[in-house]
């Protein structure tokens, strides 16, 4: 697939052809590690988690593998934790992944939108987060009712500011599952 913007995460068609890998045997070198942190119980850290979780259930169509096995693992969503532990912060851009680890006292450097980076940040992110909020470690199966919170109450304000924008919904799958 063409890309066509690579200002966010600097990776152009001549580096994704030169040091990327087939799209199924990316999809089942993933698949295999999420399976065995499942087995493991190890928590997968995902910023944003509706929007990877939802591309990685589309993947699981098109290669016709059954994500129901997808189910067991534990996700743990910096975004989510964020806006429920702290909702009124102000500013555009504040819940990007960089300004979030900015506030947590984390460093942030030009590896920023690069995938082994961002994940990495994510983890910090959600370890600051236990740090800062122990009671997290016991209330991490609220997250989706939390996402559904704060979609609605973004939903209400863009009924009165900006009618017309419908939000998506669902966690850690959006709904409905958009065609991609």
């Amino acid at each position: 697939i063409p890309i066509t913007n690579s200002s966010i995460h600097n990776i152009t068609d001549e580096i994704a052809a030169r040091d990327g890998a087939g799209e199924y045997d990316s999809f089942m070198r993933l698949r295999a590690c999420l399976i065995e942190m499942r087995d493991e119980r190890i928590p997968v850290v995902i910023f944003n988690a509706a929007y990877d979780w939802t591309i990685l259930f589309h993947q699981y169509r098109k290669f016709g593998a059954n994500f129901e096995e997808m189910k067991a693992v534990r996700i743990l969503d910096p975004l989510v934790i964020d806006r429920r532990v702290d909702k009124y912060v102000r500013g555009k851009g504040q819940r990007q992944q960089g300004n979030v680890a900015k506030r947590y006292g984390l460093e942030v450097d030009e590896r920023l939108h690069s995938g082994q980076y961002d994940a990495e940040l994510a983890v910090q992110i959600a370890r600051a987060m236990g740090r800062k909020h122990p009671w997290l470690s016991q209330q991490l199966q609220y997250q989706p009712d939390w996402h559904r919170e704060q979609m609605e109450s973004l939903q209400q304000y863009f009924n009165k500011t900006k009618p017309g924008v419908v939000i998506e919904q669902g966690w850690p799958i959006r709904e409905p599952i958009p065609d991609l």
